[in-house]
C-alpha cells in the first residue's frame, strides 16, 4: 500500500500549485479568475456562433451606419441583438457603451480577429491532413476493402502536377504502393477543354476574338437595366466560364442564331442616349461596331460548327454513367466531324455566310487578307491554321487511347467480323496491360460464343450483355466474360462528375462588399468553402475551443485561460 501511495504521489508531484494549497485567498482569487474566464468563454462562444452562421452563409457582417440610431446596423449586430433578446446576460454584457474598457466583442476588429481565427483552425486541420500524404490517405482508405490491390484498376485526374506527375504524383504513389494495375487515365473533358483553349491561341487574331466574346457576356451580365432591354428584344448571351469551354460554344451560338435582334438591341440603347451612362453607350457602340465588323463574324462562324460539336461533346464527357468504350467512340466522331471541316467548300461557305450576315453580299467581294492592329490576316490561311492546330492537339492529346484496344472485344458491332476472325490483338493488349487477372484461355472461348450467340448478338451496349448474362443465368459458366465487362465499366474516362466546382468568390465579394481586406476576403472564403471541416470539429466538440485558442493568442482585455 505504501509503495502504491508513493507511486501516486510521484506521478502527481508538481500538479497542484503550493500557493494555493496553503494560502486560502490565494485558492478564492484562483476561484474567482476561472468563474470569469467561464462567462467571458460563454459569451465568446454566442459571438462565434454569430460570426459562423453568417459566414457559412456567405453574408455580410457589417451595415452600411452601425450608429446606435441606424434601423439597420448590419447583420453581425442585429443577430447578436437577436442573441440578447433570449439571454440576459448576454444582453447585460452587449449592451456594455463603446468607448469603454469592457469587452462588447462588436467592433470590425473583433469581426476580423474571429474570422481570421476561425480560418486559421481551418487551415491547420487541412494542413493536418496533407502532411499525412494525400497518396497515403488515399491507400489507407483503399486498403480498408478486401483485395484493394488487385481490383483497383484505374485512376483518373485532371492536369494538376501533384497527381499526375510521373515521379512524385498521386498517380504514381499509388502503384508503388501496390496497386499495380491502377493505370492514370487523364479526364478526357480537361484533355478537351486543353485542346480547344491552346491549340488556337497562337493564331493571329483568335485570342482577341475571343477577348471581345467576353465582352458581351459582360456587359448583359453587369446591369439589371441592360437586361430588361435584352429581354425585350429576346436576347440572352450565357456567361462564360474558364474551365468550361462549352460555355464558350453557346455565347458564340447565340450571338449567331439572334445577330438581328441582338443589333437590334444595341441600336436601341445607343437611339436613347439620354436614358443611359456613357461607359453604356461607349460599350454599345464598340459591340455594335464588333457585330458589323467581318473579321469578327468570320470567327464566329468558324468556331459556331466547331464548339458546337464541342459541346455535345462535353455533355456526354460529362455523364457519371459513361463507359470508355462510347466515350471513345463519340470522341472519334468528333475527330471525323473537325476533319469534314477541312474542305475549301466548307470555307467557302463561311465566308459567303459572314459577307452575308454584315449586310454587305451583294457589292462586298472578302478581300483575302485584312490588316487588324498592324497585322495581316489571310482568311483562309486562319481558317485552316485553327483546323489543323485542333487536329493536331486531338490526336496529340488522345494518342493513348490505342493502349485501351482491348475495349473492342466486346464492340458489339463488330461481333460478326470477329465471329469469322478472332482478334487476338485486342487480347495480347489485355494481357499486357491488366496481366494476370484474367485466364485468357477460358476468356478467348467465351467470347468465340459470345461472338457467334444469336442473343448476345441482339444487344445494343456492354451494359445490355451484362444484363443478359445475369438474366440467363450464365455468370458461372462465363466468369471471364463477367469479370472483363466489370473491368470496362468501372475504367472512368472523365473525372468532372467529381469537380462540380463553384465560384465562392462572386458571391463573397460582391458589388457592395467590395473594399475588404485580403486577409478578411480569404478567411470568408475558407470557411464557405470548407464548412464540412467545420461540422465534423463541431460534432467531436473541439470547434469552439479550437477557435478560442487561435483567438486568445493576441493579448486581450478578458481573460480566456484558466488557471
Amino acid at each position: 500500500m505504501s509503495h502504491l501511495s508513493s507511486y501516486k504521489d510521484l506521478k502527481t508531484f508538481g500538479q497542484y500549485d503550493i500557493v494555493t494549497v496553503i494560502s486560502e485567498s490565494a485558492k478564492l482569487e484562483k476561484q474567482l479568475h476561472n468563474k470569469a474566464v467561464e462567462e467571458n468563454r460563454q459569451y465568446l462562444k454566442h459571438l462565434t456562433n454569430a460570426v459562423l452562421y453568417l459566414c457559412k452563409q456567405e453574408l455580410p457582417l457589417r451595415g452600411h451606419d452601425e450608429g446606435s440610431d441606424s434601423l439597420n446596423r448590419g447583420n453581425y449586430r442585429e443577430l447578436l441583438q437577436c442573441f440578447a433578446e433570449i439571454d440576459s446576460v448576454f444582453a447585460s454584457r452587449l449592451s456594455t457603451k463603446e468607448g469603454t474598457k469592457q469587452f462588447s466583442g462588436v467592433s470590425s476588429t473583433m469581426q476580423n480577429d474571429l474570422i481570421q481565427a476561425i480560418g486559421n483552425v481551418i487551415s491547420d486541420e487541412i494542413r493536418s491532413e496533407v502532411d499525412k500524404a494525400l497518396a497515403g490517405v488515399i491507400a489507407t482508405a483503399l486498403n480498408s476493402f478486401n483485395d484493394a490491390t488487385d481490383k483497383l484498376v484505374s485512376q483518373t485526374y485532371d492536369g494538376a502536377a501533384v497527381l499526375v506527375g510521373t515521379l512524385n504524383g498521386v498517380q504514381s504513389k499509388l502503384r508503388d504502393k501496390g496497386f499495380k494495375h491502377a493505370h492514370f487515365i487523364h479526364c478526357y473533358a480537361h484533355k478537351l477543354k486543353l485542346v480547344l483553349s491552346k491549340s488556337t491561341e497562337k493564331v493571329s487574331g483568335v485570342k482577341m476574338f475571343f477577348s471581345q466574346l467576353r465582352s458581351f457576356s459582360k456587359f448583359t451580365s453587369s446591369s439589371t437595366k441592360r437586361k430588361s432591354v435584352f429581354r425585350q428584344f429576346n436576347v440572352s448571351i450565357p456567361s462564360l466560364c474558364e474551365t468550361r469551354w462549352c460555355y464558350r460554344s453557346r455565347t458564340v451560338s447565340s450571338i449567331k442564331l439572334l445577330y438581328e435582334n441582338l443589333k437590334n438591341a444595341f441600336t436601341s440603347i445607343l437611339d436613347s442616349s439620354e436614358k443611359w451612362d456613357e461607359d453604356t453607350l461607349c460599350q454599345a457602340d464598340n459591340l455594335l461596331a464588333k457585330l458589323n465588323d467581318f473579321t469578327f463574324m468570320f470567327f464566329i462562324n468558324c468556331f459556331d460548327n466547331i464548339l458546337s460539336q464541342a459541346g455535345k461533346l462535353f455533355d456526354i464527357l460529362q455523364c457519371k454513367l459513361l463507359d470508355i468504350k462510347y466515350g471513345q467512340s463519340k470522341l472519334n466522331d468528333f475527330i471525323h466531324c473537325v476533319e469534314g471541316y477541312r474542305k475549301d467548300e466548307h470555307y467557302e461557305n463561311i465566308l459567303r455566310d459572314t459577307a452575308a450576315v454584315v449586310e454587305q453580299a451583294d457589292e462586298f467581294d472578302p478581300p483575302p487578307r485584312k490588316k487588324v492592329r498592324g497585322a495581316q490576316i489571310d482568311y483562309k490561311i486562319t481558317y485552316f491554321t485553327i483546323i489543323d492546330n485542333i487536329l493536331m492537339s486531338l490526336r496529340e492529346r488522345f494518342s493513348g487511347m490505342q493502349e485501351y484496344a482491348f475495349f473492342e472485344l466486346l464492340d458489339v458491332n463488330k461481333f460478326e467480323e470477329f465471329a469469322n476472325s478472332f482478334p487476338m490483338q485486342h487480347m495480347d493488349c489485355l494481357k499486357n496491360k491488366y496481366p494476370g487477372i484474367f485466364y485468357c484461355k477460358s476468356l478467348v472461348n467465351e467470347l468465340k460464343y459470345t461472338y457467334i450467340d444469336s442473343d448476345f448478338k441482339k444487344c445494343k451496349s456492354i451494359n445490355t450483355i451484362l444484363e443478359l448474362l445475369y438474366k440467363l443465368e450464365l455468370t458461372s459458366a462465363m466468369p471471364e466474360t463477367i469479370k472483363i465487362i466489370k473491368l470496362l465499366l468501372t475504367i472512368p474516362l472523365t473525372s468532372v462528375a467529381n469537380e462540380r466546382s463553384f465560384s465562392t468568390l462572386d458571391r463573397i465579394r460582391s458589388y457592395l462588399r467590395s473594399t475588404m481586406s485580403q486577409e478578411r476576403l480569404s478567411s470568408l472564403a475558407r470557411i464557405s468553402i470548407e464548412k464540412s471541416i467545420l461540422n465534423d470539429l463541431d460534432n467531436k466538440k473541439e470547434l469552439h475551443d479550437r477557435i478560442l485558442q487561435e483567438f486568445a493568442i493576441k493579448p486581450r482585455r478578458l481573460e480566456f485561460m484558466y488557471k
